[in-house]
């Protein structure tokens, strides 16, 4: 198959708000992003070096223009990838987080947009309920408030109240770039509050 989901497939139950709150959001176990770039990539100087050697390892700082901000209840996640570039319109990504994650973290490709969300609390909650481990939005998130309550992790540019679009939901499982990092489908990263690297295959210390 080409790895699409049907837009249109059953969704799994909504978990409540008042379970998070039940719960500890404790730190996952995944590996510090700046531990990661010590071992595997080095410091400043030899950055580019091992980046040559290494092509399949990429690293992203949040500094201005491109300043991924926190929104998830956990800051650190991991995982393989998968991949949604979409303009404004987000039938793709609720698709892909209604189904299962499996320690997934979703790449979502908004081209910068930040004049839409394509993420809320109620698709949040399908990817906590089917096992995702993160989400990081090229792009806008809303319902901020009830987004830092749940266990995941989520990482946007900023947030905006209004609601996406459901017309020209864009492509799934494709490879999509941003902020000189490419993101291919079933490579690996890890994401904190330093950055953001990504490997072909998971990275360890």
């Amino acid at each position: 198959t080409d790895g699409s989901v049907n837009p249109r497939m059953i969704r799994a139950p909504l978990v409540s708000l008042a379970s998070f709150g039940a719960r500890r959001l404790s730190s996952p176990t995944s590996p510090g992003v700046a531990d990661l770039c010590d071992a595997h990539v080095g410091d400043a100087r030899t950055l580019q070096r091992s980046l040559t050697s290494m092509p399949e390892v990429q690293v992203l700082g949040f500094a201005p223009p491109l300043a991924f901000r926190d929104y998830g209840g956990r800051s650190r996640f991991s995982g393989r990838i998968a991949t949604v570039a979409c303009a404004e319109s987000n039938p793709h990504v609720r698709a892909l987080l209604s189904s299962p994650g499996n320690g997934r973290v979703l790449v979502v490709d908004g081209g910068g947009s930040t004049r839409a969300a394509l993420l809320g609390d109620m698709i949040a909650e399908l990817a906590v309920s089917n096992g995702w481990s993160g989400i990081i939005i090229h792009g806008a998130c809303r319902d901020a408030a009830a987004l830092k309550q749940m266990p995941i992790g989520v990482k946007a540019l900023g947030t905006h109240p209004c609601k996406s679009h459901k017309e020209a939901p864009g492509e799934l499982n494709v490879t999509v770039s941003f902020g000189g990092i490419t993101f291919h489908p079933n490579a690996w990263l890890a994401a904190d509050e330093d950055g953001i690297i990504v490997a072909g295959d998971e990275l360890r210390l």
